[in-house]
């Protein structure tokens, strides 16, 4: 790998590391400071692309309220520049409504995968998958509480 390669690898994982210290810390204005102007987000909640930090943002702020102590780890984590993909797991507990899922106060813990574009210092692109049956297991647990 070329050195020019290199630096840009560690300049992405720079962002990423701190994106997730971030999101570890609940630190809403952290996050969105990741994000250029126009990001492109996309989830199960915006399953079609929506932009801007306007809507970064909400993102951030639906999924903290859902999930309050939310705790992130890495499990895997791929850098092609512009490119990161990422492996991740979820532990938090449901405290509040997450897509359309009424707050269970269970502990859960959800896999899910992510593929940004970071350029410039900031993610341009943030489409995000989790794996459905952590929300099969959030409704499993609201329906025995």
């Amino acid at each position: 790998m070329g050195n020019e390669a290199a630096m840009a690898r560690q300049r992405m994982t720079a962002v990423f590391n701190k994106m997730l210290d971030a999101m570890n810390r609940h630190d809403l204005d952290a996050c969105v400071a990741c994000y250029s102007d126009d990001a492109e987000l996309q989830d199960a909640r915006f399953p079609e692309p929506a932009r801007g930090t306007d809507i970064v943002r909400e993102g951030f702020r639906y999924w903290f309220g859902a999930f309050p102590d939310v705790e992130v780890s890495v499990k895997n984590l791929f850098i092609d520049p512009p490119q990161l993909a990422v492996e991740w797991v979820f532990d938090a507990t449901h405290k509040g409504e997450y897509l359309g899922v009424a707050p269970s106060g269970k502990r859960v813990r959800v896999l899910t995968a992510a593929h940004f574009r970071i350029e410039d210092g900031l993610v341009t692109r943030d489409f995000s998958l989790f794996d459905a049956t952590g929300l099969r297991q959030l409704e499993a647990l609201t329906a025995k509480s």
